[in-house]
Formats: structure tokens, sequence, C-alpha cells
């Protein structure tokens, strides 16, 4: 991504910076470390996966969790034989981040939802 389009629009120009998570700080960057030393070490996954966990935002999330004593929710699965890509649960899992799905967030958040009809 080149930093234009409707999501960085969006994202610059409608919420409000506070929500915004930075990973500059030094506790983030050493445990993004360790995050990507994992996975290059991990013999499981192809090179290719290895040079997409590096490129794309999820290490950086993770390690942000991490670092902040966090969970991390994310629509994917745990996949323990998976070699084409590296799925956020599994790094998680390795590093004891607690990870949930939606619905999983929403049950432990005792979310209801009361549909009535007009």
């Amino acid at each position: 991504m080149d930093g234009a389009g409707p999501p960085q629009d969006w994202l610059r120009d409608d919420i409000d910076r506070t929500h915004i998570a930075s990973t500059k700080e030094e506790s983030v960057a050493i445990v993004y470390g360790q995050l990507v030393n994992w996975v290059q070490g991990n013999p499981q996954f192809m090179e290719a996966a290895k040079a997409e966990f590096a490129s794309v935002a999820d290490g950086w999330v993770i390690a942000y969790a991490k670092s902040e004593g966090l969970a991390v929710v994310s629509q994917e699965t745990y996949a323990a034989e998976i070699r084409k890509r590296v799925p956020i649960p599994n790094v998680c899992r390795q590093f004891d981040i607690p990870h949930y799905d939606l619905f999983q967030l929403l049950r432990t958040l005792g979310a209801r939802f009361d549909w009535t009809t007009p």
C-alpha cells in the first residue's frame, strides 16, 4: 500500500489520534524482533510466508499486544500444519498472547443483542 486511498483517508480524517497506538516504543520493537526471529527460524513456514509476515502489520499488532499485556482479535484460526502463511493465532499461541475471534470476544465481554421488529 502506498499510504493513499479510502482506508488511509478515513484513518487520517475521521479517527481521533488518541485511538491509534504507536509501535515506536522500544518494548514493542524488541518483541517484534522476537516474533520475526521465531518466524524466520521456523522450518514449518515457506520462505514466501516468512517474507509476507515481515512485510505486513500482523507482527506489529501482535508485538504491541504482547508488550502492553493485551489480547489480539482476528478472524483467523490456529492452523498447526500450515506452511503458506503465518497465522496470527499461531504466533499468539507461541508467545502466550491471548487471541480471540470476534465471536469469542463478544461472548467474553458478555455482549447481548436484542433484535426486535417494529
